[in-house]
């Protein structure tokens, strides 16, 4: 586990937001991005210039048509559906994100909400997850209930309010709590020597 995959990758200028959110999970249940769409869509309808959703994660997963079913109702100008993306582009959509969520209410480490964070990005995660316990006290983290479309809204609301703290701050947070591949490959070399 490491959060400082993407550091480094790209200079995009994070002053420069788009109108896309991005959402990240695969099409199933539990990773909750039904539940994003479905807000997202009722506040595009209150909104006189709807934010585009790009929606990240794998589709061809148990519980596809219950996202499907949400997915069908946008226009296709205002979603934007990828299976993958490769690091530089993920750091990318990341930086020029107005707003990215992972919506995941059971979640492990949850190891892309703190990529997000250590890029920059205003991020929303569910209240139950290690990213909520973590990175709670940082502006532009907003920690919600997102098991409903109303904490959902709730959570978009409150993002609009919060002012963003800089990329090296956040860096050395996450270098602080051991989350780099550094740390935990020694964490993991230690743990191998003391096993033998």
């Amino acid at each position: 586990m490491g959060a400082d995959t993407l550091w480094g990758l790209t200079n995009t200028n994070i002053s420069q937001k788009t109108q896309k959110v991005v959402i990240m999970g695969r099409w199933q249940k539990y990773k909750n991005v039904h539940i994003a769409l479905m807000a997202f869509f009722e506040l595009n309808k209150c909104l006189t210039y709807p934010l585009k959703v790009t929606l990240i994660g794998k589709s061809n997963q148990l519980g596809k048509e219950l996202v499907q079913k949400v997915v069908d109702k946008f226009h296709e100008d205002d979603i934007e559906l990828i299976e993958y993306l490769s690091d530089l582009d993920l750091a990318k959509a990341y930086r020029e994100a107005r707003l990215v969520i992972h919506p995941s209410i059971n979640e492990g480490f949850g190891l892309p909400a703190f990529e997000a964070f250590g890029e920059g990005s205003t991020i929303i995660v569910h209240s139950e997850t290690p990213a909520a316990e973590l990175l709670t006290e940082f502006p532009g983290v907003i920690v919600e209930n997102l098991e409903t479309v109303h904490g959902m809204k709730q959570a978009v609301y409150k993002s609009l309010l919060n002012f963003n703290i800089s990329i090296n701050q956040r860096r050395s947070y996450i270098t602080s709590i051991g989350a780099t591949w550094e740390h935990m490959s020694s964490a993991y070399l230690r743990t191998y020597l003391e096993l033998f």
